[in-house]
């Protein structure tokens, strides 16, 4: 039986999940239709009219303190709000920003760590998930009612976006709008405010 359940886990949990697999734990990976298989590689930033494409490669500054987001208190707010502050210095473009972008912005690059990982399960509810494995830590990456203030947009098309957008992710900062875009096959995946139409933002 598993010790550690990472349900739709984003790029960066998986390798945290590596690293809790490397001190012995039993780790599985479960994937749901809520979130879609993305293999981007590189990342373009779009705002104050420019953009700013960040590759893989081996960090140049690691001056970013580490930060972990925790339940809202009056200390997590400290921490947001300076957070916020060093973006807007970057560019006012950026106040609706977040830890990521301060990190890409800051390192310049991504890490080029390759991650193995196996998916082990199809299970489309987390009462199943968590009913079967009952005794497991379950980490839960991207959940529909677990979204926060955000929604993820899955548009099927008709034809190949692979061509038209490759392994490409994008993060445009329009107004007070953080919009992120990308391709999983022939759907396009958009993630932003629960309030706003994406596209028509876009």
């Amino acid at each position: 039986m598993a010790d550690y359940i990472f349900l739709n886990p984003s790029p960066n949990m998986l390798k945290i999940a590596e690293t809790v697999r490397s001190f012995g734990r039993d780790v599985v990976l479960v994937r749901n239709d809520q979130f879609p298989e993305i293999d981007a590689v590189n990342i373009h930033m779009f705002y104050d009219n420019t953009f700013k494409t960040i590759f893989p490669g081996d960090s140049l500054n690691n001056d970013v303190k580490p930060f972990s987001k925790m339940k809202k208190s009056f200390m997590s707010g400290i921490a947001v709000s300076k957070i916020k502050s060093e973006l807007s210095t970057q560019s006012k473009d950026l106040h609706s920003g977040d830890i990521v972008d301060l990190c890409l912005l800051k390192r310049g690059v991504l890490s080029n760590k390759d991650v193995v990982t196996t998916s082990v399960s199809n299970a489309t509810s987390f009462a199943t998930i968590a009913a079967d494995n009952d005794h497991a830590t379950i980490v839960t990456g991207y959940m529909e009612f677990l979204g926060g203030n955000e929604k993820l947009i899955m548009y099927d098309t008709n034809f190949d976006l692979k061509e038209a957008l490759g392994k490409d992710y994008f993060i445009f900062f329009i107004g007070d709008e953080r919009i992120e875009m990308c391709a999983s096959g022939n759907r396009l995946i958009t993630i932003g405010s629960k309030n706003h139409d994406h596209i028509s933002v876009l």
